[in-house]
């Protein structure tokens, strides 16, 4: 049997995304200048790009009464973007939420945009979930079918198809029976899937689902090395294979796909952090040079819109913000973000990066570079006036 998914599912869900997906924090100011700016009352919660169109999705919590409330809002990164070009925001609609959302963190586990328009928001918890998908931009939602008992486990987007890992859990047992990798059209009308195509799964638990187009994979952990499951056809049949030089505990290795062939894996253990590539579909991997410093199991991974560079927050204290060079397989220390911890992270090019900061005092900022990392800076978000 799988064991209950009560707070693991939050962690498969961060894309990224994830990955994710399934997705950088800030060096200027400080708590008590957050605290005293104009819009201090709106925390940024999650970043969500569009699929490298230049164009992303904030999802903030707002003071409301003696609460919180979740809004949305959809923005574009300038390319001549200077340090004090404002961030112009446009309110669009957030699909239905409970009261439970009237705190700081709400009650989405998940946003994931496949293109400007087509994007998807997973609320709830661990035992009950709702998902809604828009086809027009955030401005209507509607809400995806999520089969009776079913929970999702790993959710992620690719220009074609949504994928995800359905968890079929009984309420009386307190045990999950079985799981499902399950696509669907854009659209998300309905689901078509199959059972994990597992030999043995008990007590091993997965690592995030990431995809390009056809292509999906993931990672499950087992003592010989971590096995890797691929589709080439949008997930109705697989291919698997074990990599002893691919290493996790408690969870699989954690998966983000560049493209169909290229692959990067961060791989945690209890003594270390590895970051390996593959160009080859999952066939051979490769650890990228060394193991970057003080790298993190719940470190951020952000590819950039070019599959030449991708950026890692390590979660160190300092000299934390990575650039990893495919080319030239080496990386690059670039700078620190001055957080507490980084909640989200996406880089729209190489140089324009844009993060969701943790701060000591419990609050959010977002933070900007236009530099590739090098150095950061915290702007406002203020809500459009009405």
């Amino acid at each position: 049997m799988v064991t209950s998914p009560v707070k693991r599912v939050s962690v498969l869900l961060v894309f990224g995304a994830l990955v994710l997906p399934g997705l950088v924090g800030a060096v200027a100011g400080s708590a008590a200048d957050a605290a005293d700016s104009p819009a201090a009352n709106v925390w940024p919660l999650l970043i969500a790009p569009a699929q490298r169109s230049g164009l992303f999705y904030l999802l903030t919590s707002q003071s409301c009464g003696t609460g919180r409330c979740l809004d949305l809002y959809r923005t574009r990164d300038i390319i001549d973007r200077t340090w004090d070009t404002a961030l112009h925001l446009a309110s669009v609609k957030m699909p239905p939420y409970d009261r439970l959302a009237r705190t700081p963190s709400g009650t989405v586990l998940a946003m994931v945009f496949a293109t400007p328009k087509i994007g998807y928001v997973l609320e709830g918890n661990s035992e009950a979930q709702q998902l809604y998908v828009t086809r027009n931009g955030a401005h209507s939602w509607q809400r995806s079918p999520i089969p009776r008992g079913d929970t999702i486990w790993g959710l992620t987007a690719t220009s074609t198809h949504l994928y995800a890992l359905f968890v079929h859990c009984s309420s009386a047992s307190n045990r999950c029976n079985y799981m499902e990798l399950v696509h669907a059209p854009l659209r998300a009308t309905y689901w078509r899937g199959v059972k994990i195509p597992f030999g043995q799964f008990y007590e091993q638990p997965l690592g995030q689902v990431t995809g390009h187009g056809e292509m999906m994979m993931f990672a499950e952990s087992s003592k010989n090395g971590e096995r890797i499951y691929i589709s080439h056809n949008g997930g109705r049949s697989f291919v698997s294979s074990t990599h002893a030089n691919l290493k996790s505990s408690r969870v699989g290795c954690s998966l983000a796909a560049d493209g169909v062939e290229q692959v990067w894996a961060i791989c945690g253990t209890k003594l270390r952090v590895t970051l390996h590539v593959t160009d080859d579909s999952g066939a051979l991997w490769n650890l990228f040079v060394r193991q970057p410093h003080n790298i993190e199991a719940s470190g951020i991974f952000a590819p950039t819109s070019t599959s030449d560079f991708s950026y890692v927050y390590t979660g160190g204290a300092a000299h934390n913000v990575v650039r990893l060079n495919f080319d030239a397989n080496r990386e690059h220390v670039v700078g620190t973000l001055g957080c507490r911890s980084v909640a989200s992270m996406t880089f729209m090019n190489v140089a324009h990066g844009y993060a969701v900061c943790n701060l000591v005092n419990g609050a959010t900022t977002l933070d900007r570079t236009i530099d590739g990392g090098e150095s950061w800076r915290r702007i406002a978000v203020s809500p459009p006036s009405n």
